[in-house]
């Protein structure tokens, strides 16, 4: 079952790598470097996701990314169900 997110679909192919590395819990540094690329690279990409996510913080966007994964998840199961 593939799961999707409605951010998945407002952001980058790179933003959305970044994103699932965030909600992994990963450091900007060990972004940059499981990347390959730049600390600054990495920063703006974590702005721009900040700003489509309409969030403020890394918390904010991974809290929102995991209830809107969830939600989707359920949805998903009951229209199976159905």
């Amino acid at each position: 079952m593939k799961i999707e997110n409605k951010f998945m679909q407002l952001l980058s192919n790179r933003e959305s790598e970044v994103l699932l590395l965030l909600a992994n819990g990963n450091l900007n540094k060990e972004i940059a470097d499981r990347l390959n690329i730049s600390l600054d690279t990495v920063k703006k990409h974590v702005k721009k996701i900040y700003q489509k996510m309409q969030v403020r913080n890394r918390t904010e966007a991974v809290c929102k990314f995991i209830e809107n994964r969830i939600e989707y998840s359920s949805q998903e199961s009951i229209s199976l169900i159905q």
